[in-house]
């Protein structure tokens, strides 16, 4: 059942773009925890706050797609390590689109009380996706021999 709420958000949400089950899949106060300092340590979200966070990921990457690789659970946790997929195409930070895939492979850890997330941990590698993208955008030339 934990396993499943789980899938249900990244099939479903993500993936089918149903962002209207984001209330029945949340808590009203989620905690959602960072690994990337920059983004800070931890942010109390509402539904509509993770709403605009994926609607924000759709604008930079319109086909993005979960691929879940594993999922465990254990008591009132779920752990899903999955990849998110697409092709660059809006402003992301200081990257403007490219046009070029991207692959970002991640950890998420989800606390699940009263049948919704009530807590998240998000570990991703941003220094890849910005070289991702970066790389993707770099012109290599090649001197000429004379």
């Amino acid at each position: 059942m934990l396993k499943q709420l789980v899938a249900t958000y990244y099939n479903k949400v993500w993936n089918k773009r149903d962002l209207r089950l984001i209330p029945y899949l949340f808590s009203d106060n989620c905690r959602v925890n960072y690994n990337d300092k920059s983004l800070g340590t931890s942010a109390i979200m509402t539904p509509k706050d993770i709403r605009r966070k994926i609607e924000d990921w759709i604008a930079i990457v319109p086909d993005i797609k979960v691929n879940i690789i594993t999922i465990i659970s254990d008591k009132n946790f779920v752990l899903a390590y999955c990849s998110l997929t697409g092709i660059h195409r809006g402003n992301w930070m200081d990257i403007p689109p490219t046009g070029k895939p991207i692959n970002i492979p991640m950890f998420n850890m989800y606390k699940i009380e009263g049948g919704k997330i009530c807590e998240q941990w998000n570990v991703t590698n941003l220094f890849d996706v910005t070289a991702q993208m970066k790389i993707a955008d770099m012109k290599c030339t090649i001197p000429e021999i004379i």
